[in-house]
C-alpha cells in the first residue's frame, strides 16, 4: 500500500468520497473498410498529427451533438487492423471527411504500445480499455482488467502507466497549489481493500463483478470531472448495460475510501 494513500483518498473527491458509475462513454467498433478521415488540427498534439482516423459520419460521440459543451470522445477501435483511435473535443469539419479536436492518440493493440499523440484524457490513457462493458460485465460474469476512474481534484504529477496530467488549476480540478503532494496523481491505483468481502453485502451480481475487478485490478485515475463529483467509474453508454445497471447502479455508492487503499506502484513524476 502507498504511504500517500489516506491523503490521496481524502483528498480526491472530497466531500463526495464514494463510487459511482458513470455510464457516458460509446464507443465505435470499426469495421477495416471504413472509409478514413483526416485531422486537420490538434490543440495540444505535436505536428505531425497521426492520420487518418476511421471515424464513420454516424459515429456515436460521448455527448451526442459536439458543438455543444462536454468533452465530446471519440472512441474507435478497427477490428481489421486492431488498433485503437480515441481523441478528446471532436468537432466535425463542413463535411465529415476531416475533423479538429483537442486532442488525440492512436494506439496499436497487437504490441506494447506507448500510443501515438498526446492522450484523450489527461493521464494520456487509453480510454475504451477501461470500461465497463456490457460484453463483460453481463455477457462474461467478469471483468479481467483495470477499470478508469475521475475524481474532482488532482495533482499537477503522474504515476506510470499514465503519461500526463491536468495541465493547470484553471478549471481542472487541482489544488491551489498544483504540487501539492497530498493531492492525487494521475495513474493511481486505487483497489478494494483484501479484507471486503464483496458477497457479502446484497449487492446484485453486477455490482459484485465490478468489485471483484476493483479488487483484483483496481482503478487508474485517468482524469478530472467536476468540483464536488464523486470517484466515477467510467462506464460504456451502451443501452444495454444501462438497462442492466438501472436498478443496482446506485448500490456502488456504499462503497467509501474505508474501503479502499492506495496500491504502491512507483514513483510520481511532476509535470
Amino acid at each position: 500500500m502507498s504511504s500517500h494513500s489516506t491523503d490521496w483518498l481524502a483528498n480526491c473527491s472530497a466531500g463526495h468520497t464514494y463510487l459511482q458509475l458513470d455510464l457516458s462513454l460509446p464507443y465505435n467498433i470499426v469495421a477495416a473498410n471504413t472509409p478514413p478521415v483526416t485531422a486537420t488540427k490538434f490543440d495540444y498534439n505535436a505536428k505531425p498529427y497521426p492520420n487518418p482516423w476511421p471515424f464513420p459520419a454516424n459515429a456515436v460521440i460521448e455527448g451526442g451533438d459536439p458543438t455543444t459543451s462536454g468533452d465530446h470522445h471519440c472512441l474507435a477501435f478497427d477490428v481489421g487492423n486492431c488498433k485503437l483511435y480515441e481523441v478528446y473535443n471532436i468537432l466535425w469539419g463542413s463535411v465529415t471527411t476531416t475533423f479538429t479536436a483537442a486532442s488525440g492518440t492512436v494506439w496499436d493493440t497487437t504490441i506494447d504500445d506507448p500510443g501515438n499523440g498526446s492522450g484523450s484524457d489527461a493521464a494520456g490513457l487509453p480510454i475504451t480499455p477501461l470500461l465497463i462493458r456490457y460484453d463483460e460485465l453481463i455477457g462474461a460474469g467478469a471483468i479481467n482488467h483495470a477499470l478508469r476512474f475521475a475524481c474532482a481534484s488532482t495533482e499537477q504529477g503522474h504515476i506510470a502507466p499514465a503519461r500526463a496530467s491536468a495541465s493547470s488549476s484553471a478549471g481542472s480540478g487541482i489544488p491551489a497549489d498544483p504540487h501539492d503532494l497530498t493531492y492525487p496523481p494521475m495513474g493511481m491505483r486505487v483497489r478494494l481493500k483484501a479484507s471486503y468481502d464483496p458477497t457479502a453485502h446484497s449487492f446484485a451480481a453486477p455490482i459484485v463483478t465490478i468489485l471483484k475487478a476493483v479488487q483484483k485490478y483496481g482503478l487508474l485515475l485517468a482524469d478530472n470531472g467536476s468540483s464536488g463529483t464523486p470517484m466515477f467509474i467510467s462506464a460504456s453508454s451502451d443501452t444495454a448495460l444501462e438497462g442492466a445497471l438501472t436498478g443496482p447502479a446506485y448500490m456502488i455508492k456504499q462503497i467509501t475510501i474505508a474501503d479502499l487503499e492506495v496500491a504502491d506502484t512507483g514513483p510520481v513524476t511532476q509535470d
